[in-house]
């Protein structure tokens, strides 16, 4: 009897562990950090390479942030990414002024299942150098690295690598929480169903005593 509560048991906790990181996403973007060198007034063309490593489309949410979040605009601000399907997400920076600047474009991932509540999410580094020498024309951007790339199974988005973080305050329940939440049910369950087990053996033992005597 026991043995078989313990396989019972241990088979939940299979699909309970598989089944978060079954729910996990996966980012990925081409570009982690860029170096952007313009003139006063000069509007520079960037994008962010993103790519959907995962098996479930994606929506991919972009978002700017830092100092110069009014200078950057988004060419699209929300988009679709098939499995597997990658895209380079086109913005603008308006350098209206001399000075070093530093922005992030925060890149979100979400399913688009309906059931699924989970994210993630990367930022790119954007580090705005304007001169006021009119013969300053390198505009190129340097990335630091080829590639960034976070997994998280709960709902606040989080990156690794750069160590840039977004999150969601919009998220309720993280699936990190529900699995948390679910190993505990089965841990009461569990303890539940032995003392159950320990007690029957017990009255069973005593019958037998009896019946010995």
């Amino acid at each position: 009897m026991k043995k078989s509560v313990f396989v019972v048991v241990g088979i939940l906790m299979i699909l309970i562990v598989f089944g978060s990181f079954a729910s996990a996403l996966t980012a990925s973007i081409g570009n982690a950090k860029m170096i952007v060198r313009a003139n006063p007034g000069d509007e520079v063309r960037k994008s962010i390479l993103v790519k959907n490593t995962n098996d479930v489309a994606v929506e991919i949410s972009l978002e700017s942030v830092g100092d110069i979040a009014d200078w950057i605009d988004l060419d699209d601000e929300t988009f679709i990414l098939n499995p597997g399907a990658e895209r380079k997400a086109w913005f603008t920076i308006d350098a209206k002024s001399s000075g070093s600047y530093e922005g992030r474009i925060q890149v979100g991932f979400s399913s688009t299942e309906e059931d699924s509540k989970g994210g993630v999410g990367l930022s790119s580094v954007i580090l705005l150098r304007v001169s006021g020498d009119e013969d300053n024309t390198d505009n190129t951007d340097y990335t630091d690295g080829d590639e960034d790339t976070a997994t998280n199974s709960s709902v606040n988005i989080g990156g690794t690598g750069t160590g840039n973080v977004i999150s969601n305050s919009n998220s309720e329940i993280s699936a990190g929480t529900v699995l948390a939440v679910s190993s505990l049910i089965l841990m009461i369950v569990l303890v539940v169903v032995l003392v159950f087990l320990a007690k029957k053996k017990s009255k069973i033992n005593k019958k037998r005593g009896k019946e010995k005597a």
